[in-house]
């Protein structure tokens, strides 16, 4: 966990440093930095065993042609507990993702993939733990540009790639409200 941590840290410092070259080499080139808050409902199976989640999502973007764009995103998302018969579960989300934006006019299309320490937690009923596991997330939506907000509405599915093992689904609504300051 802890390599996968440093590895997806290491790669997004390394392409925020490359853009960072590419901006002081070229003035087209435009970088942006924001921060978003999030707010997911769980829906189907994953709504079964974990609340609504808030987290907070650091975006950092490249322009690559005039509409379009680049993205890196790092961010955390903790969901409430839900109670099942005296035992609470929950579930968090430690994103590193990297995606594409589509400047459309009023709306931006937004789309990003990576990968997701998704943590499932436990209390109650004699028994407290939890379970870490690596997994492929994905979201796509659309963002309203509103000066420097930005208010956006996206599905979220934390674990793009389920095993044979695993019949849960797992899937979200995802609104965010971010505000970029460069």
């Amino acid at each position: 966990m802890r390599l996968l941590s440093t590895t997806a840290a290491l790669l997004i410092a390394l392409s925020l440093g490359w853009a960072s070259n590419a901006s002081a080499q070229s003035s087209d080139t435009k970088i942006e930095a924001s921060v978003e808050g999030a707010f997911v409902l769980p829906l189907g199976d994953w709504a079964d065993a974990s609340g609504p989640g808030l987290g907070v999502i650091a975006r950092a973007d490249i322009q690559l042609q005039a509409k379009l764009k680049a993205s890196a995103r790092v961010g955390y998302v903790f969901h409430i507990p839900k109670d099942q018969n005296g035992v609470d579960t929950s579930t968090s989300e430690l994103l590193f993702l990297g995606g594409v934006m589509y400047d459309l006019g009023p709306v931006i299309l937004d789309a990003a993939t990576g990968f997701n320490s998704w943590t499932f937690k436990v209390d109650g009923g004699g028994f407290r733990g939890d379970d870490t596991e690596t997994r492929i997330a994905l979201w796509a939506g659309a963002k309203v540009p509103l000066g420097k907000v930005e208010v956006g509405a996206n599905l979220f599915v934390p674990n793009l790639l389920l095993t044979k093992d695993e019949e849960d689904t797992q899937l979200g609504l995802m609104a965010t409200v971010g505000y970029r300051f460069l």
